[in-house]
């Protein structure tokens, strides 16, 4: 945004009452209520009608600035208090241009809803489709479901939990795992406490990461089976143990666009990264949508120019 000499305001969510002053107004002879904010370590104002686009990315908790000493019902209703007032003023402006939402995120992370969504767009396809999934904290469907449609090899997904910290210095990241489906007899007990996300493992040929900002689409083919087992062939996010993705930054396929655009338009969203697999018979095998992805390490690594697209979209 400075290199291209843009004016933007930065609204640091968790320095929310700490780092910035605050006003709105509102009575019978204001045309129209305002909502003032004033940063006041650089001393930037934005008043909110002036707002005509949003990039809302990761907005966190709000850091009441009040020391552990403090009475704690106190501080805790200080804190729910700010925490209020952060999504109220996230969701106070109105504007038709945004990357990142106030709540459409939050509701488009589910998982079961990409997939039907995915799978009802890929009617109108010839060549992208959605793999068997099952969620189910019942063993026996679980097998049943697999076992009638001869899949031997399945993944195990993490629903929501991102990893489990082992102790103050080490912590284990959760991938998507290529398991033999009787291996899941060995866990039919832990099942039982807790709903397991599988799907039929594909064999792939290529990987693909669509960044969709508006209507442009930007890829990189990932070379993930160029990378050992375990280390990258699976899941590509543990091939940076060794080093740089095998990645490339190509034109995107156009079955895969008609398809991104298509989704965004689905759900309302004006940004989504997309993971899909290139099978073995060049068909595309839609994976999820992540509505407010990292994409920053392909830029660095191979020059897809996706924060000039954000700024040339928001602009």
């Amino acid at each position: 945004m400075n290199d291209q000499k843009k004016d933007f305001f930065r609204l640091n969510t968790e320095d929310l009452v700490t780092n910035y002053t605050l006003t709105y107004k509102q009575s019978f002879n204001i045309k129209k209520p305002t909502l003032e904010i004033i940063n006041k370590i650089n001393n930037k104002k934005i008043n909110f009608e002036e707002i005509s686009s949003i990039w809302e990315r990761r907005p966190l908790t709000a850091d009441i600035g009040i020391s552990s000493s403090s009475d704690q019902k106190v501080k805790k209703i200080l804190q729910d208090e700010s925490n209020e007032l952060n999504w109220w003023i996230r969701s106070f402006a109105k504007v038709k241009k945004y990357i990142g939402h106030y709540y459409l995120d939050r509701s488009n992370e589910n998982k079961l809803l990409q997939l039907q969504t995915a799978s009802e767009i890929s009617k109108f396809t010839n060549k992208v489709y959605t793999p068997d999934t099952i969620l189910s904290n019942d063993y026996q469907e679980i097998f049943q479901f697999y076992n009638s449609r001869n899949v031997s090899e399945i993944v195990v997904k993490p629903i929501g939990s991102d990893s489990i910290e082992i102790n103050d210095t080490v912590e284990m990241p959760f991938m998507s795992k290529k398991v033999n489906i009787q291996l899941l007899k060995d866990m039919e007990q832990s099942i039982k406490f807790c709903p397991i996300f599988t799907q039929k493992y594909i064999h792939k040929r290529h990987e693909f990461r669509i960044t969709v900002i508006g209507n442009k689409c930007l890829t990189c083919k990932i070379d993930s089976q160029s990378l050992p087992s375990g280390q990258g062939k699976e899941d590509w996010r543990e091939g940076y143990q060794l080093g740089p993705l095998p990645q490339t930054y190509i034109e995107t396929p156009k079955e895969l666009e008609k398809f991104c655009l298509a989704y965004l338009k689905s759900t309302k969203l004006n940004f989504g990264c997309f993971d899909f697999i290139e099978d073995i018979d060049h068909n595309y095998v839609f994976l999820e949508c992540n509505p407010n992805g990292q994409w920053m390490w392909m830029e660095q690594e191979t020059g897809i120019p996706i924060s000039r697209e954000i700024v040339n979209y928001l602009t």
